[in-house]
Formats: C-alpha cells, structure tokens, sequence
C-alpha cells in the first residue's frame, strides 16, 4: 500500500515477482482524500493447498464531498490476474453490499476493467 497526498492505492505482489497496481483514484473515479480498510477478502477456488486466490474484495473509504467529515465505504472487487489485474466492479454501501461484492468476486465471467 502507498499513499500521497491522503489518498491511498494497492499494488498486488504475485509469488512469480508479478506486481499489479490497481490505481484506486483513477480506476473508480473517485478524486477525493481516500483510505483503504483494514481488512482484506481474498476469493479464489480450492481446497488447502490446491486453493488459489482469483480475487479479492476490499473497502474504499472515499471522502466524496470536498467538505464532507465523514467517508462514504465502498467494497471494490479485484480481479487477479497478475499483470493484468483490476478493479471491476465499486459496490456502493447498503444492507447487501457484503454479499454483492462476494457474489461478484466470485463470478470470473461479471465485471470488465473500470479503467
């Protein structure tokens, strides 16, 4: 994870040396001051050591008023396909937003690149 200027973005490392940067600012449009969750959901497919990550899920806290005092939480879902990798899908918040991102993330056939 990187930051400038109080916006934060991800680069995803690949065990083959791969790196990817998801671009946070650019890919979902969203110029304001940002910050990354604490936590991350990796998806993928598998069992134990056969298991692979094929996304991951993790929440944009985007300030999207320029005076705004509180940030807005959305869910990306990652496709992860090493050098090729991006965000394909920005979840806005509500009840189901959860279970949304997961159901995405978990479908390799939705979601083209946002950029």
């Amino acid at each position: 994870m990187t930051e400038s200027d109080l916006r934060q973005n991800v680069e995803v490392n690949f065990p083959d040396g791969a790196t990817a940067n998801l671009k946070l600012s650019s890919a979902t449009q969203r110029s304001g001051f940002n910050k990354v969750g604490e936590t991350v959901e990796w998806r993928g497919t598998g069992e134990g050591a056969a298991w692979k990550p094929d996304a991951l899920v993790l929440r944009y806290l985007v300030q999207d008023q320029p005076e705004a005092t509180t940030d807005t939480p959305y869910l990306l879902v990652v496709r992860l396909d090493g050098t090729k990798s991006c965000i394909t899908h920005e979840v806005a918040p509500g009840a189901s937003q959860s279970d949304q991102a997961r159901a995405l993330a978990d479908d390799p056939t939705v979601g083209q690149c946002l950029s």
